[in-house]
């Protein structure tokens, strides 16, 4: 017992976010930096067995593989946030390979497909570093960093 098979790269500022129930209570990680200073571009799965006492099974990282014929994948990124809300993770933000970002986008967790979402109104000004929550069905965003310092009063 224990991890098994493979493991992803060292990175730092990724999200390893918990999945709810109905998917295991695996947990899904997403971008984040590599060693090499490049973004990470693979999404990656981590079955955990069952936690209920006395504790059996293996630990097992995947490799996401999402449908690419439906929409590709969302920029590679740092320091975004990533939250489940129903049957979505939902990304926002953070830093690419050509500067902050304040793009939603979504993996469907039922078929594993990224998605745009429509957005309306103002967005929050592009930002890494920072937090979020879902809230009812609303998505807040909370500080970080943006091309301006702190960002601390939004």
């Amino acid at each position: 017992e224990g991890l098994e098979g493979f493991t992803p790269d060292p990175r730092v500022n990724h999200t390893l976010t918990l999945l709810p129930k109905e998917y295991n209570f695996s947990l899904i990680m997403f971008g984040g930096r590599l060693n090499n200073g490049q973004h990470a571009t693979e999404t990656y799965r981590l079955d955990v067995g069952d936690l209920n006492p006395p504790r059996q099974g293996t630990w097992l990282w995947t490799e996401v593989v999402t449908n690419p014929a439906v929409n590709s994948p969302p920029a590679p990124r740092e320091g975004h946030s990533a939250e489940v809300f129903r049957n979505y993770l939902v990304i926002f933000g953070g830093l690419s390979a050509t500067g902050l970002l304040n793009d939603v986008v979504v993996l469907d967790l039922d078929f594993m497909e990224w998605q745009q979402p429509p957005v309306a109104g103002m967005p929050p000004i592009r930002r890494h570093g920072h937090s979020s929550c879902t809230f009812a069905r609303r998505m807040v965003v909370f500080a970080g960093f943006s091309e301006y310092g702190d960002v601390e009063k939004d």
